[in-house]
This record gives structure tokens, sequence and C-alpha cells, in this order.
């Protein structure tokens, strides 16, 4: 979604945008100055049926919207709850991703028609109001302090020389469709064991699910990151030697971020097109062995990290 609402940002520089988004991605948009306003919806889990969420988010919605003039409403990720607002806000024009196109894509077999291939959705939307030029990548801007502050928080002021930082994240934290919190915890523990690395486990800003259900199972130098700030969180996965995830929008932004990530996937990624972005796929995402992610892991740790780090 960043490098869609930066376009958007570039093609419209003076027309007031508000963004409504979940708590961090609000916090990077404000942070790269990308909108002039953020109504925060707090945490959407993947794969939500919790009626209660949606209808808390459309009455938030509501009282956020009250009043403005809206001209353009573009819905990235369609939900009762939006369509819900942009109907009853009478919004002269109210733009979603494309089936025609998604199915043209499919036709053609062009790259990014998959369903979880959400840049494509959000370069869908902008192509339907003339925004062409979305970049496939995105520049974080990661202020120094925010580093050294994580680096002190993972280390807790021990050596921290040459040693590799291996972050484990997931948003499917229990979840049938997820990789598995036993999963998650072997492979830190083989990391430990053969590689002497820190395991730095991170939650989704504004979120603790993650850390919380792997806490438990986890080798006992373990640094857990409940809960973080939109900046932390950036940080620990630009500082990363390895990130394993079974998400792809955060295995995206580790790529983005020259760290070496592993996705846990249950479809093709069409970001997996660089030697430090391998994809382990099978018909589902518990499918897929711990055996294979350490193999991936193993060659990643010995490849090393000089020349991303360096091109930071």
């Amino acid at each position: 979604m960043l490098p869609a609402i930066e376009a958007l940002r570039r093609h419209f520089p003076q027309t007031f945008i508000q963004a409504a988004v979940a708590t961090g991605i609000g916090e990077l948009l404000m942070w790269h100055t990308l909108v002039d306003e953020v109504i925060d919806v707090g945490i959407i889990p993947a794969g939500e049926q919790n009626l209660g969420g949606a209808v808390k988010r459309l009455f938030k919605l509501l009282s956020k919207t009250r009043g403005n003039t809206t001209d353009l409403i573009l819905d990235f990720s369609p939900r009762v709850e939006t369509q819900m607002v942009a109907r009853w806000r009478g919004v002269a024009r109210y733009v979603t991703p494309s089936r025609f196109s998604r199915l043209l894509d499919l036709f053609l077999k062009r790259r990014g028609f998959q369903n979880d291939d959400h840049f494509a959705q959000c370069a869908n939307v902008l192509r339907q109001i003339g925004v062409t030029k979305v970049d496939e990548t995105f520049a974080f801007n990661l202020p120094n302090d925010v580093s050294l502050k994580l680096e002190d928080k993972i280390f807790r002021k021990a050596s921290r020389s040459g040693v590799p930082i291996v972050v484990l994240y997931s948003a499917q934290a229990g979840a049938a469709h997820g990789w598995g919190i036993e999963k998650f915890a072997d492979v830190a523990h083989r990391l430990v064991n053969n590689f002497q690395v820190r395991i730095v486990v991170l939650d989704e800003p504004a979120d603790n699910r993650f850390t919380k259900a792997i806490k438990p199972q986890l080798p006992a130098n373990a640094t857990l990151i409940p809960a973080p700030s939109a900046g932390e969180f950036i940080a620990a996965l630009a500082r990363a030697s390895v990130v394993i995830t079974d998400e792809r929008g955060v295995a995206k932004t580790a790529a983005d971020l020259d760290s070496p990530v592993i996705e846990i996937a249950d479809s093709y990624s069409p970001y997996a097109h660089e030697k430090s972005y391998r994809v382990i796929e099978s018909s589902s995402r518990f499918r897929v062995s711990v055996e294979d992610v350490m193999e991936a892991a193993y060659e990643m740790m010995q490849t090393g990290r000089t020349a991303s780090v360096l091109k930071r």
C-alpha cells in the first residue's frame, strides 16, 4: 500500500488525503508525510470473521468522516464496513480493484494476478483514476535514533559484535492457515544451537498475539517485541540477518529494506526474483516443513549480510 499512496501523493500533490488504515500503516504514512490525516482503525487480524470488529470500524469511520466533503474513495481492500461507508456517504466516486482487469491478467498469464498480491490490487485501483506509475519498492526513511533504540532493546547492553539476528514474524498466530507456533519455535531453537544467533520475535504494531503465543516455547535469550511502534517494526526488519515469516506483506517490506527473507507461502510469490528472497511453498503453509525452512536459513546465514548492509 505504501508505494501506492506515494504514487497518489506524487500525482495529486495539492489534494487532501485522509487514510483509514491499521495502526502501523498509519504511523508510517504520517512518518513519511504521504497523507494529511489518518483514521486509525486498530488491528485487523488476518482472515478475521469477527462481526463485532467490523461494526466498531464502521462506526469509527462514520464518526471520523462526518461532515467531510469527499470526492473520491479508493478502497484498496474492500470490506463490508468500507463499502457501507461509501454508500451512506454518497461519495461521487468509489473505486475498488477491478475484477475484470484481474481476470484479464489471469487469462493472459500476466504477473501480479494472485489474490494475495496486494501491490497489484493497489496498482489496479490507481490505474482506474489515471495513476499508472507506481514504484514496486518503497524507500523507508529510518532515523538513526530509532535503530539505536532497537539495538539496545535486542541486546540489553550485552556484546553485540558479529551476532546474527533472525527475526520471526507471523500475522497468523494460532490460525489454521498460518505456519504454526511450534514450527517457528523449533526453527528458533535450531538456529540458536547451530549458529548462536539472537532470535527476535516481532509482533504487528499495537498487537501482542504472536509474542504471547510463542513466548513459552522460545530459547532463553530470545528477544520479544510485543506491540512495537512502526519505527521499531521497520528497524527490526532492517537489522535482521534473516527474516522468517508467513506474511507476504512483511516479507516484501523486508526485501525493500535489503534484508534476506524466507517467506512461508501457500501460493506463488511475484516478489521472489532475487537470491535474498526465498519462498518455501506448499498447498498450505502448515505443510511446509521445518527442515525446508532450515535449509534455506542455513544458506542465507552462510552467505552473510555484508553486501546488503553496505547497500543500506
